[in-house]
Formats: structure tokens, sequence, C-alpha cells
């Protein structure tokens, strides 16, 4: 009785540690069968003798997918853009299980809302005027050829196919934005990848998960021989990853992403930037007939109204402003001038007409937006330089001193400083003389 207790102590040990083994198989696929096998020999008497015990099971399915957003969570957009060649929202979906398994997604509206604790200030929703979600095969953000556009008045997308192992798609979303929309204006989109089979969203698991909308269901007693579904999916802290009731439709309102629900959420959006407006301006300042245009300090004119004939004295003024609440950096303004010596004009008061009065501001239109630019004219004058005011000085620094045309005087680059802040605007100036030289 002694020999038989060990004997049986050994067999436990050994098929315990068979049983075991089967952490090794994480990652294998599903429905693989496993068996583990023990030998034993041993004599009794004089006779050697051999024993042999085996189990077997099946790798149950591990059901896992991860929805990123690649291009990070906030893209800007620009007042009336169109979406599919501008920018777009990109979400990639992943599965991370061990089997093969069809994917539908929903994509939520969030209006305004503040991704991964962004909170905008002030915020106010975009208004898309259209809206196109695809699979993006190349992941270019663009809509190209070929790629399948997806389409439904709820929201939920059957994505084509079935996702192997470890297989990534992207889905990109664009927007058409309304032409008024301001700068800070804000578009969230969730999207909400869930695991389903044949089209259809698997409900639970055989462990008592759920997903959003569907009653408890008790676990499933293990059968090693039976692929049994276990949901593995992490889930999120933030409260725009929100659940998706597939089998009603709405969003589990106020509920974020749970794990081991069979779905996986990540929220990105739009918001809108101001566009970094330019405008080219120019103005007759005098001519050898009716002389100033302006009169003394300041804009009052003189009632003359000088024509741009040979001699007379043009200014340029090239204008830059940020309508938009965020800085822009490595702004650099790149003027094409009339070429210097030929005609029609020749660059600068190439007649060093003396007394040409300076309005003390212009007012141009940038993009729909009267900008106002101080000429501050106590640091310009008509003569042959070009004069830069960066965005970066404030009203009370002067403008930068005048420099000469380049060496090539088609071309005038200026930088408008380490910074064009929100509701700054830049500068630059230059004048330019009718040719009055014989043809």
């Amino acid at each position: 009785m002694q020999y038989l207790k060990r004997l049986s102590q050994l067999l436990l040990t050994v098929t315990g540690l068979g049983i075991s083994l089967s952490a090794w198989a994480d990652g294998t696929d599903s429905g693989t069968s496993v068996t583990n096998d023990v030998q034993m020999t041993f004599t009794v008497g004089a006779t050697a003798q051999t024993a042999s015990s085996d189990v077997t099971f099946v790798v149950d399915r591990k059901l896992r997918l991860d929805v990123g957003t690649p291009n990070g969570n906030w893209v800007s957009a620009v007042p009336g853009q169109a979406g599919v060649t501008a920018s777009s929202v990109q979400f990639a979906v992943v599965n991370n299980s061990n089997d093969s398994v069809d994917v539908v997604i929903a994509l939520i509206d969030q209006g305004a809302l503040d991704v991964d604790g962004y909170d905008p200030a002030a915020a106010s929703p975009i208004t898309p005027v259209g809206l196109t979600v695809w699979e993006d095969t190349n992941a270019d953000g663009v809509l190209d050829g070929g790629e399948n556009v997806l389409g439904s008045a709820t929201g939920v997308y059957t994505l084509t196919g079935t996702f192997a192992e470890d297989e990534e798609r992207t889905i990109s979303v664009s927007i058409d934005v309304d032409g008024a929309a301001v700068a800070e204006q804000y578009q969230t989109y969730t999207l909400v990848a869930a695991v389903a089979d044949t089209g259809v969203v698997i409900a639970n698991d055989d462990s008592s998960n759920e997903s959003p909308g569907v009653a408890d269901v008790p676990a499933a007693l293990n059968d090693l021989a039976t692929v049994e579904v276990v949901f593995a999916d992490d889930g999120s802290t933030f409260a725009e990853d929100e659940g998706f009731n597939f089998l009603s439709g709405p969003a589990a309102t106020g509920s974020p992403d749970g794990e081991n629900d069979g779905q996986s959420a990540n929220a990105a959006g739009f918001r809108t930037v101001g566009v970094l407006g330019i405008v080219k301006y120019v103005e007759v300042l005098w001519d050898p007939i009716s002389e100033n245009q302006y009169t003394g300090v300041g804009n009052a004119t003189t009632g003359n109204e000088p024509k741009s004939i040979p001699g007379a004295v043009l200014m340029y003024v090239i204008g830059v402003s940020n309508q938009s609440a965020l800085a822009a950096t490595g702004v650099v303004i790149t003027d094409n001038v009339p070429a210097g010596a030929a005609e029609p004009l020749q660059l600068g008061n190439s007649g060093a007409v003396a007394g040409i009065n300076l309005p003390d501001s212009v007012t141009v239109d940038i993009d729909g937006v009267p900008v106002v630019l101080d000429l501050d004219n106590a640091g310009v004058a008509v003569d042959d330089l070009v004069y830069v005011r960066e965005c970066s000085l404030v009203a009370a620094d002067p403008v930068n001193p005048g420099v000469a045309f380049s060496a090539d005087p088609s071309e005038v680059n200026a930088s408008m400083g380490a910074s064009c802040d929100g509701g700054a605007t830049g500068y630059i100036v230059y004048f330019a003389t009718v040719d009055n030289t014989a043809s």
C-alpha cells in the first residue's frame, strides 16, 4: 500500500505538470489540440514494465481588438475644407485575438467633447457639411480609387472580409467644414470596434462577460474538448472612449469602454485653425502730375488721385494675419516682386522724389477679414529699401530698419519673427517707380 501511495503521488505530480504547460498556449491559434502525455518505466520483480497517461485539451478562443489613433487625438481642419482632399482622422483597428474574427464598428458623434483630458477653451462644435468614412487601404488619409467607402444611417458599419490574426486596418474619417467656421471649433468622433461572427456582434463570451446592452449570462462550464470564447480586451479610463450598444444602436451613455466586453474604443477629432492669411496690396502714392495722395502725417488725403503713369511711385504692402488662437512659427514670406531694371517698374523711389507722404496705416482684406496694418511712419521712408514688421513685434516696437533688396531683385524673403501668435499681424513694405524711360 505504501508503494501504491507513492506511485499515485508521482502520477498526480507529473500529470499536474503536464496540465500547467497550457500556459505556453497563450497566443496559440484557437482550436489547436494540445496533448500532454507522461511516460513511466518501472520493474516489478524481474520484469520491466511501462505505463503512460495523457490529457488533451483544445485552445480556447481569446478575442481582443484594439483601436488606436495613429495621427494623434486632434487633426487640424480649416474653414471651407473638402475633407477627402484635406485632413482626416484615422483609427487603427488591430485584431490581437488568437483567431480570425469579423469586425463591426460604430462611429459616435461626440460634438465638441474633449479628448483624453484636453479641454478646449470655450469649445463650440464644428458644423460638418459632409462626412465620409472609408477603409483606408494605404493609410494615407486620402480617399483613393478602389477603397471601400462605408455608409450607414445608424453609423454602424461591417468591415469587409475577416480580420486575420494580427491584421491591422485603418479607418479614415473626413468632414467637409462650413466656410463660416472660425478658429478653435471642435468635432470629436469615437470609433468602437466589436468582435463579430458573420457580421453579427458576439454578445457575450463563455466567462460571464457581456457587451453593452446584454443581460448577465452565467459562465459556461469549462469543457476541455470545446472551443470556448473569452473576451480579453482592455477598458479605457477616458469618458469619451464610450462603449456601444450594438443591439439597439445608442451609445452606452456615460459609460466608458469597459474591459472584457468584446469591444475597443478610442476618440479623436478635428479642431479648426484659422488660416494664416496673406494678401498683397498696392497703392499709388505720387505721380508727377497729381503729386501726393496723402498730406502731412496720418491718413488724410489731399483729394488728389495720382495715377500709375510713368514716374509714379507705388507702395507695395504684403500683409499676414494669424486669425486663430494658435501660434504659427517659422513663417517666411517669399515675395516675387517686379524685375528691378526692366519696364514697366523700377524698384524703390528711383527718381528720389522728395516729400512723398505715407498713410499711418492701410486696411486690407485677408480671407474676408479686414486687417489694419500700422505702417509705423516713424520707421518707414519712401526710398530704395525693404521694411519688415515681424508678427512678434508689439505695438510699441518700431518696424525693423530697412534693408536693401536682395541680389536677386525679383524676390524678397523675410521672416515674420519667432512666432506669429494668435491675432498677430506682420507685413513687408517696399516701393517701386513706374519706368519713365523711353521704350
